[in-house]
């Protein structure tokens, strides 16, 4: 099978690509710049291209002709980001040009990688695809009006758009500043970690269990159009989060500065996903726990101790 994967470069994109090529998969990465880590991957080709520019994209893709896309390419996840125009470029146009140079591509599945951005604050439940979208930041804004544009665009020219709207994912590869590897360097190092109350509940998702479901959502025949919840359905509060590395770190816990940092103005209390809709569909569920999860990540992180 031939896949393209834009976003590569990203946590969840480095580890989709790797999934793919290692289960002999050729995969092609449309990328700004060339990424050593991906190049070296057997059965993957990098091409240097502004996803952007749809007709550029179409040239250098042409000869590949993929069967399935999968569309993770975002601008906004890092604070610095978050420029209004850049955001709407960086998503809705991102996808636009996709979508324009996707229509000779003999695709069985467009797989469109959302986020729990795009709901907001749905408040305590477990939300579900039905939950309307009413983001209250710029990203889940861009992120949702991607979502809804993306599926009109891919309607009108007979694409076979599907949607997977991720909550929470977490894993070995984060960016640095992201809640697990900036507890795990601080409590390593002895230092104390300011905080907010950690009362926030939820959905943790680890990374392989994410990647799983991306793969089950290109191979499985979901109808055009469809969304599904990409969570474990489970929620826990930032506090027990990072209670739990500490004690499997060794780390004394009153290096968690709980209510140092105020809570951001976006944030919402609680946010669950709902995941039968996509277990109905491909028989995919988060089978990763949480402990189990933190305790990997741990792992690394100590292996890592001398570059923390």
């Amino acid at each position: 099978m031939i896949v393209l994967v834009t976003g590569a470069s990203g946590f969840v994109g480095t580890a989709v690509v790797r999934a793919l090529s290692q289960r002999g998969d050729q995969v092609v990465c449309p990328l700004r710049r060339q990424v050593p880590e991906l190049q070296s991957l057997r059965l993957v080709t990098c091409m240097t291209v502004d996803c952007l520019d749809p007709v550029a994209l179409r040239q250098a893709v042409h000869a590949t002709k993929p069967k399935i896309v999968i569309h993770l390419a975002a601008s906004g996840v890092r604070p610095s980001e978050r420029d209004p125009v850049a955001l709407a470029q960086g998503n809705v146009g991102t996808l636009a040009a996709l979508l324009q140079a996707a229509q000779d591509w003999p695709l069985t599945r467009l797989v469109h990688i959302g986020s729990v951005a795009e709901l907001g604050d749905p408040g305590a439940l477990p939300c579900n695809e039905d939950t309307p979208l009413a983001p209250i930041s710029a990203y889940g804004g861009a992120k949702a009006a991607a979502t809804t544009f993306g599926g009109g665009v891919a309607a009108a020219l007979g694409l076979p758009f599907v949607v997977l709207r991720l909550f929470g994912t977490f894993g070995i590869g984060e960016a640095p500043a992201r809640l697990l590897p900036h507890l795990c360097r601080h409590l390593l190092r002895g230092q104390p970690v300011p905080l907010t109350s950690g009362e926030q509940i939820r959905d943790f998702t680890w990374i392989d269990d994410v990647v799983a479901a991306i793969l089950r959502g290109a191979d499985a025949a979901l109808p055009a159009g469809s969304l599904y919840h990409v969570c474990s359905g489970r929620g826990h509060s930032v506090r027990q989060v990072g209670e739990r590395m500490a004690q499997l770190l060794g780390a004394s816990p009153d290096l968690l500065q709980w209510g140092a940092e105020p809570q951001r103005s976006d944030e919402p209390a609680v946010l669950i996903g709902d995941p039968r809709r996509f277990l109905a569909a491909t028989g995919w569920r988060a089978t990763t726990s949480l402990d189990a999860a933190i305790e990997q990540m741990a792992a690394h992180m100590r292996g890592a101790n001398g570059r923390v």
